[in-house]
């Protein structure tokens, strides 16, 4: 259930942008009918997965935020004029980024597994492996669509006027 989950929270937060857009633009029509389309259909796939139980409801609220997502990147379309390709490609950092700490956090529980450590020290060593790893990935390592984004913003500080150096 968890790991569902877990995959339905991220694309909620990532429509979250999309809802501060539509609110920045006074799309608020177009918003409001988002919420009432994901409410009528989050409810359908409840009705229509409860056999499920637990693992169903959170099925439904993947399948849900999945449309959700679908919904909120038509309405930035039209709101900003913006292609699907070019939406997705601003996930594509994120998603490489996530893929590769969920494989070192996953090599890395299975390795303090079999030492049998407590719970709580390899949840800390997975924290803090996931952050080294992330902060690598993110400042040394970034994608090259990152790295555009984080030399706009070095330039902007002032702390660096030619960004192509890294």
């Amino acid at each position: 259930v968890l790991q569902v989950l877990s995959l339905a929270i991220p694309i909620g937060f990532i429509t979250m942008f999309s809802g501060i857009v539509c609110d920045a633009k006074a799309e608020l029509n177009l918003k409001m009918m988002i919420t009432v389309i994901y409410i009528v259909l989050l409810i359908g796939l409840f009705m229509l997965l409860r056999e499920y139980g637990i693992v169903g409801f959170a099925t439904a609220v993947l399948i849900g935020e999945m449309i959700r997502m679908g919904l909120y990147q038509y309405a930035m379309k039209r709101v900003l004029g913006l292609r699907f390709s070019s939406q997705l490609r601003c996930y594509i950092p994120g998603v490489i980024n996530g893929l590769i700490i969920a494989g070192i956090i996953h090599l890395l529980s299975t390795f303090l597994r079999d030492l049998q450590l407590p719970v709580a020290v390899v949840l800390a060593c997975q924290i803090t492996a996931s952050g080294i790893v992330f902060l690598l990935l993110t400042l040394l390592f970034p994608h090259k669509v990152l790295r555009v984004e984080i030399g706009q913003v070095l330039n902007k500080l002032g702390v660096r006027e030619d960004s192509s150096s890294y």
